[in-house]
């Protein structure tokens, strides 16, 4: 029989999509480790829109550009102005126009040319295709916290997830949370196609930095001897403003000065951050840096005194996994799939109370003995999420959805019950 020809989508542009991209970085590093099966892995991407994943291709993984031209998140001066105003009027009138203003892509025959026999979507944006398919479901966030999408918005991620879902032989949720809000919100699917398969850290995807990289990267982000680190696009529910009053308070209340360092995109919602900076007079205290390089992310990590995590909602949550790998003590918010990823390695927190964001931010800088305790405990949960584990896992169910030879450890792997 001829090797499973198998298509990852990686259709994204470096930097827009952090979670995502960095799932489908960790999900390559995994798959290219895979020596024992015949499949052959395509990566569906935008070309010249590929130097992020490419190096972590290897043996059997391969690139497959899309007809499309690549979409950059992205433009400049008035023209930039102008697209917002035009998006803003659009999604203000779509919602009276009904579902028939949703897009709904079709594929543009490049996987079916290629001879792909299964289909990963692992973005949230899909495409009509007969070819059999796993579609990668993130999070329901627009259902949880609507005042953060307009309607149009709304609308639109459940039409297309509707759809995406239906037309999938597999879909797949991070954590059993996931797969709970999952099937609460849409009902109409069937929970037998729904399985939980999470991820492991991102940055054990990359190769560390040496000692002199790590050095001069320390030097030109001139970072301080002591900092929090919070890693997160400036999304609105990531909660940097619960932070920023978190660390008022601690100066304020307590007369301790704690330096932050973000790293992430700064998107539409950084200017009223940066608002509450001035308000608060952090700014000689707190640095957004945007998006950085994986090298640049290790040191933060590893240069850090303690990582914080304050969000108030997440699908899964990678920067969890990232400060046990990285060997960091670890404030989190006390959400679900958080804590429960989280176990009892991290210090856990209301993350709608400043003040007790204020108090787990205390504990992980200055308690010696619990800071020995939780990286202690952090190197023994980190162990059980392992992105070959998740490879094997994912490829198991490849098989399952072209009909192939399941070996005893796809068997093993399908019927086991989730870690998480």
């Amino acid at each position: 029989m001829s090797a499973l020809q198998v298509c990852i989508d990686a259709r994204l542009i470096s930097g827009y999509m952090g979670g995502v991209e960095q799932t489908i970085v960790g999900l390559a590093h995994g798959l290219s480790q895979l020596t024992d099966g015949a499949e052959i892995y395509h990566f569906l991407v935008y070309r010249e829109a590929e130097e992020w994943l490419s190096p972590h291709l290897r043996r059997n993984c391969r690139l497959l550009y899309a007809r499309s031209a690549q979409k950059t998140g992205a433009q400049s001066g008035w023209r930039d102005e102008v697209r917002s105003r035009l998006r803003q009027v659009w999604h203000g009138v779509a919602p009276f126009f009904g579902d028939r203003v949703v897009p709904i892509p079709q594929s543009d025959g490049v996987i079916e040319q290629a001879g792909i026999d299964v289909m990963h979507f692992a973005t949230p944006l899909a495409f009509r295709t007969e070819t059999p398919n796993l579609y990668q479901f993130f999070d329901v966030q627009h259902r949880m916290m609507p005042e953060h999408f307009d309607a149009y918005e709304r609308r639109a991620r459940d039409v297309q997830y509707q759809i995406f879902m239906e037309q999938a032989h597999v879909v797949s949720a991070m954590t059993s949370q996931g797969r709970r809000d999952l099937l609460k919100h849409y009902p109409k699917i069937s929970a037998d196609k729904v399985i939980v398969a999470p991820f492991g850290p991102a940055i054990a995807a990359y190769a560390p930095p040496t000692t002199e990289e790590q050095m001069q990267i320390a030097s030109r982000l001139a970072l301080p001897e002591r900092f929090i680190f919070y890693p997160a696009q400036t999304w609105r529910h990531k909660n940097h403003i619960g932070l920023l009053y978190a660390l008022a308070h601690l100066r304020d209340k307590e007369g301790i000065i704690i330096p932050l360092i973000c790293s992430g995109r700064r998107n539409q919602f950084f200017p009223t951050i940066q608002q509450t900076i001035d308000q608060l007079q952090l700014n000689d205290q707190v640095r957004f840096l945007g998006f950085v390089s994986p090298q640049e992310l290790h040191v933060l990590y590893t240069a850090c005194h303690a990582v914080v995590f304050p969000s108030r909602y997440e699908g899964f949550g990678m920067p969890v996994l990232e400060a046990f790998q990285a060997g960091r003590p670890l404030a989190c918010s006390n959400i679900s799939p958080l804590a429960e990823i989280a176990g009892d390695a991290a210090v856990l927190f209301d993350p709608t109370d400043p003040v007790a964001i204020a108090h787990a931010i205390h504990t992980v800088m200055f308690d010696y003995n619990l800071r020995q305790l939780l990286c202690s405990r952090a190197n023994a949960r980190v162990a059980q999420f392992d992105w070959v584990q998740t490879a094997r896992t994912f490829r198991a169910h490849y098989r399952r959805i072209a009909g192939r030879h399941l070996t005893d450890d796809d068997q093993v792997l399908l019927a086991a019950a989730p870690i998480v």
